[in-house]
């Protein structure tokens, strides 16, 4: 599920804490703006190959639907406060100083309410559990974060309502790595197949099976790729790759028949069968 219902981010979205957020103008008077959500939400590496619609819940202030927002009885706006003139501040000479504060008859919002909204108390919204449905699209990176406008904190008497924002964590596949686009697959093989050559089946996140070739002599940690068959790329109708990586396999428990044969293989092994360690042992006896 999701995590982190309610919190607000400063450093990102600009939003006051404690619902102190930016101020809107309105009739004469200022509205708090709702501040901007954050919702954590976990997919798995299919849901990126796909895409992801799904309901998500969360509590954050709602507008208040009997007084429309407004925080007044059956809707009544708010007046401008004559104390202040719906600055929302008040201003004192003491000496040489002028000295500004919030106004005391309005508290610092610029509007009067002449009789509240009994469901909200005159705050325009209240705290209630809300649903919506959320689209993901195929492609989507860890990490990414997701703009729902609108759908954040309602704004306080007739402010704007915050936004907010989905940030995706894309969960660890037992089978694939991801490396961009491309889907990273480790094939173990038996070490008789590496030498002769032969054929694999690799099961694909859409259900389907791609057959890859095993190249004859293929050598421990070699890549072969097949294109088009990693992720979506974002926003495009294009896909990335497969890669599949090669791990070798060398037997264990064996007979003494069996043995005896690798023996035989060893012996009837000429120069040039293994290059690479060939060319490793040239080089210690160089160094030595």
């Amino acid at each position: 599920g999701g995590g982190g219902f309610g919190d607000i981010f400063n450093e990102f979205f600009g939003g006051g804490a404690g619902g102190g957020g930016r101020r809107t103008k309105t009739s004469g008077f200022t509205g708090e703006d709702g501040a901007d959500l954050r919702y954590n939400l976990s997919i798995t590496l299919k849901d990126v190959m796909f895409g992801l619609e799904k309901k998500i819940s969360f509590t954050t202030m709602v507008s208040c639907s009997p007084c429309r927002g407004s925080g007044g009885k059956d809707g009544a706006k708010p007046v401008t406060c004559k104390t202040c003139g719906g600055s929302g501040s008040v201003r004192r000479q003491q000496g040489f100083f002028v000295i500004e504060s919030a106004c005391g008859t309005c508290g610092g919002s610029g509007g009067m309410i002449a009789e509240k909204c009994s469901s909200c108390r005159g705050e325009g919204r209240f705290s209630k559990e809300k649903t919506i449905d959320v689209k993901i699209p195929a492609g989507v990176f860890d990490g990414q974060k997701i703009r729902t406008a609108g759908e954040g904190e309602a704004g306080k008497r007739g402010g704007r309502t915050g936004d907010l924002y989905i940030f995706v964590s894309v969960s660890k596949h037992e089978f694939f790595e991801r490396e961009g686009d491309d889907l990273i697959c480790s094939a173990t093989i038996p070490f008789v197949d590496a030498i002769l050559g032969g054929e694999i089946e690799i099961p694909l996140l859409n259900g389907s099976k791609e057959k890859v070739r095993i190249p004859e002599g293929v050598q421990y940690g070699e890549i072969y790729t097949v294109r088009e068959k990693g992720l979506p790329i974002l926003n495009t109708k294009r896909f990335g790759n497969l890669k599949v990586k090669f791990a070798l396999e060398t037997p264990v428990k064996l007979s003494t028949e069996q043995k005896s044969l690798i023996v035989q293989f060893k012996e009837l092994s000429g120069s040039g069968s293994n290059p690479k360690s060939e060319g490793f042992l040239s080089k210690l006896k160089k160094f030595f």
